[in-house]
């Protein structure tokens, strides 16, 4: 239940009067609505006093909340004691959000960013931005420039992207990123270091064009206007009759038309390229106004204060010069929108723009056009009056029914009274009985306006037009309803708009169990039960995003990173609140290998390696990652912790493998030592002593034939050195590594038959087959020769072969007359076939065929 009182409208129904308030200027209508009733709520009772003539007001872009400080620069009268200086934060109907106490150096300037964060820029450039429930997000300063000399004002940039500060010295610096906050000096004023302005004024007035990827500034000075940018300024040269000094000036939304109040008492309006002068008007004063603003892009709005009678005036001028006048009661604040100005008031919060060429279309009295026409109709057949087949019959003459349906759909969006909206929703959908039409504009068009009536409720007072919903859009007020902690409806809007499928919707669950945490201050474990009682069965939430908000309670944290299905979300956190054996047990858990080594890594950095060898020991899953890290990455490490525990056998490996890498051979004797001697600590070790023993011996013997042969063979394995030997026909040396070491015929053979063969040595090879019957068989000595290419070689040895061998190898020699008498003495028919299609891949069937009836005939 709300605290509010229900009187409180967001806007009067309109249905009755339809252009009724219009005020046409120009050739354009215009018109001024009430919002909100504002109260200037803190609670249950209204503050009713605000005079906002005693406050530095900054109003946030899009339907923004309002921020005021007292003005410490004026002084004013007062009864009983001086409320301690603050920032308050109201929303756009007045209800108090928060409060910022104020006790630093004296405020510059205000004003809202994009992320509706609140950033208040210090004289001394120090700078501090708050987010809408007045919790402080960053600082930064604005540099030594504007330590030095001061800053005298600041202005936002169009929508809140960045801020630019003027310093007391007429210097520019610019902020156009809020999260890194690094400032950029503008190029400095021409002329103003050298005074050349005679009257001593300095910068009278200035503006900020805000385009995609950069900002120009407009500055008047010395009777000129130049544009600055950072890398450089642009002096439009203007003639002797354009010569005048601004003492105020605003860009429009559109980038198009800057307005200036000169000091002769005209508000001159020109493009920003300098090409076009578009309106020169009188005031009448030679006093600047309070404020000059654009409605939208429209018209010019100048605040004027009627000093002593506590009256202010508008004065909205179309761009051809005609006006009209608004008088209010009080002090007002003016605040230009992309389509039109919210004026702000101690009791009241209106908005005053162009009405939107639709609208004006539509529902203009006397209108022809084909959305007033379907209007009609469909009004006429509600109340069954004659006249509604008629318009019909007109618009499709014409063929604008399409015209006709679109003019009323895009009209009920511009409109605020839920009940013209309603009609003219009405009107295009009966338009769309008489024509096949696809239905999407209607849809999303309904589903706005429903977003859009919740969030322009007095309890939300987000009260955004259609166009800035579309410019906005719908994923940015979504974050707007989770700052002001509006959970419920931001989860409804994500649903009803089906937004990122379930993204947006868990997006917005896991703000509200963070905030929850945040202001929840009683027992961690019903707050964690009351999470996960809410989100159970919710798909796709993130617990550790919400853990991150209790990591100053860890209790808590670590009950809610138990429900995160992901061990690369727990395990980083975990080691942030140094939790440091959950965060290894659910990294092993996981049996993700590099998170298990993310958290060795950091425990390594962080403990005492006698601590940490008692935390590796307790489980054997956790001492296997530990070891498989370091022999990757630390074998220092690893071998401290072997040493410590005892583990001899691991220490001997260890050293084995650094023999296997060491670059001298005196290096590899000594590891090998050492390797051996860890070995031999254990009797069970004895086979390894011994393979040590014999790769010492080895090793010994490789350096002593490297000196002989004059190239290094150290390391070599004891095939590869007997193969080296071959090579270089050192048989005897060969022979004796072969009796050395125990290596047996078939092993020594092997090798000789290769060595002969690399070497080319073939009648080596043959009086070596010769020599004595073959322990390996004859089948090396011919696959040796097939490889080196020399298949008369091999056809030596095939007769040597078993039958079945003689056809393979006798087809892969070329020596088709033994594979077919060798399958024909075998009687395999599966052979035969196997030569006849080897013979016709080759092209030679012909002499297959002919060796086949020479043997049929009897014929050897």
């Amino acid at each position: 239940s709300s605290v509010f009182p229900a009187a409180a409208p967001v806007l009067q129904s309109a249905m009755t009067t339809l252009d009724q308030h219009w005020e046409k200027l120009h050739d354009r209508f215009f018109r001024k609505q009430e919002v909100y009733s504002m109260g200037w709520y803190e609670g249950p009772q209204a503050k009713n006093n605000m005079d906002l003539a005693r406050y530095v007001v900054a109003v946030g872009p899009y339907a923004g909340p309002i921020a005021v400080t007292r003005d410490t620069t004026k002084l004013f009268k007062v009864s009983g004691p001086v409320e301690p200086l603050s920032v308050d934060i109201y929303s756009a109907a007045g209800i108090k959000l928060s409060s910022i106490k104020w006790d630093k150096e004296h405020i510059a300037g205000l004003g809202w960013t994009e992320k509706e964060h609140l950033a208040i820029v210090c004289d001394s450039g120090a700078s501090f931005l708050y987010d809408i429930k007045g919790n402080l997000v960053k600082t930064f300063s604005l540099g030594p420039v504007a330590l030095e000399s001061g800053v005298k004002e600041i202005k936002m940039c169009q929508g809140g992207t960045g801020l630019v500060a003027m310093t007391n010295s007429y210097q520019f610096i610019s902020i156009t990123n809020f999260d890194k906050a690094q400032h950029r000096l503008f190029q400095p004023v021409p002329g103003l270091a050298e005074k050349q302005d005679p009257s001593g004024s300095g910068v009278t007035a200035w503006a900020i064009l805000t385009m995609e990827n950069s900002i120009d500034l407009y500055v008047s000075y010395n009777r000129n206007v130049f544009v600055l940018q950072w890398d450089k300024y642009f002096d439009p040269a203007l003639s002797e009759s354009q010569l005048v000094r601004y003492l105020s000036m605003t860009i429009s939304p559109d980038g198009e038309y800057v307005a200036g109040f000169t000091e002769t008492g005209l508000i001159h309006v020109f493009s920003t390229n300098f090409q076009i002068n578009r309106v020169a008007f009188s005031t009448g004063s030679r006093v600047p106004p309070v404020q000059l603003a654009w409605c939208g892009s429209d018209s010019i709005v100048s605040h004027w204060n009627q000093l002593g009678e506590g009256t202010d005036t508008l004065i909205m001028n179309a761009l051809d010069g005609s006006h009209t006048v608004f008088p209010y009661a009080g002090h007002v604040h003016l605040a230009t929108e992309i389509d039109g100005l919210r004026i702000i008031s101690s009791e009241l919060h209106e908005f005053l723009q162009a009405v939107p060429i639709h609208s004006e279309r539509v529902l203009k009295i006397s209108s022809d056009s084909p959305g007033a026409l379907l209007f009609e109709a469909r009004r006429f057949f509600d109340e069954n009056m004659s006249g509604a087949d008629q318009r019909m019959r007109k618009i499709m003459e014409g063929y604008h029914l399409q015209e006709a349906i679109d003019e009323c759909i895009r009209a009920a969006g511009n409109e605020w009274d839920t009940v013209l909206q309603r009609n003219l929703l009405k009107a295009a959908r009966f338009g769309m009985d008489f024509i096949d039409l696809p239905r999407t504009p209607f849809i999303g068009m309904c589903e706005s306006l429903r977003v859009l009536f919740h969030v322009r409720e007095f309890q939300v007072a987000i009260p955004l037009t259609y166009m800035q919903y579309v410019k906005l859009t719908s994923e940015v007020l979504v974050d707007r309803l989770i700052a002001r902690e509006l959970f419920w409806l931001a989860h409804e809007v994500c649903n009803f708009l089906k937004l990122e499928g379930n993204k947006a919707t868990n997006r917005v669950l896991v703000h509200w169990a963070s905030t929850m945490i945040r202001n929840h201050v009683g027992d961690d474990d019903a707050v964690a039960q009351i999470i996960i009682d809410k989100l159970r069965g919710v798909n796709g939430i993130s617990y550790a995003d919400i853990a991150r908000a209790a990591i100053s309670r860890t209790a808590l944290a670590i009950r809610l990173l138990d429900m995160e299905p992901k061990a690369s979300e727990q395990v980083p956190l975990l080691l942030n609140m140094n939790e440091d054996g959950i965060a290894l047990e659910k990294a092993i858990s996981s049996g993700d290998t590099d998170l298990a080594y993310l958290v060795v890594l950091r425990l390594k950095e962080k403990i005492p390696s006698g601590q940490l060898g008692r935390i590796i020991n307790q489980e054997a899953a956790t001492r296997d990652v530990f070891l498989n890290f370091c022999r990757q990455a630390d074998p220092k490490a690893l071998y401290e912790f072997l040493y410590q525990n005892d583990v001899f056998a691991e220490i001997a490996w260890l050293a084995v493998d650094q023999a296997r890498i060491a670059l001298t051979p005196e290096d590899k004797f000594a590891k090998l030592r050492e390797a051996s001697d860890h070995f031999g600590k254990l009797p069970k070790n004895r086979f390894e002593v011994d393979m040590l023993a014999e790769q010492t011996k080895l090793l010994m013997i490789q350096r002593t034939l490297s000196e002989v042969l004059r190239r290094d063979i150290v390391g070599l394995t004891l095939n590869d050195t007997i193969f080296q030997m071959m090579m270089e026909n050192r048989m005897d040396d060969a022979k004796k590594l072969k009796d050395d070491f125990r290596v047996s015929e078939k092993r020594f053979c092997w090798l000789v038959v290769q060595a002969l063969a690399e070497r080319g040595d073939f009648q080596a090879l043959e009086a070596y087959a010769n020599k004595a019957k073959s322990p390996i068989g004859y089948e090396p000595f011919v696959e040796q020769c097939l490889l080196k290419g020399r298949a008369g070689e091999a056809r030596k040895y095939i007769p040597k072969l078993p039958a079945e061998q003689r056809v393979t190898y006798s087809l892969r020699a070329g020596d088709y007359d033994t594979a077919v008498l060798s399958a024909y003495q075998l009687k395999r028919e599966d052979l035969m076939d196997e030569v006849r299609l080897h013979a016709q891949q080759n092209g030679q069937g012909h002499l297959v065929s002919h060796i086949e009836q020479r043997l049929s005939a009897g014929k050897p």
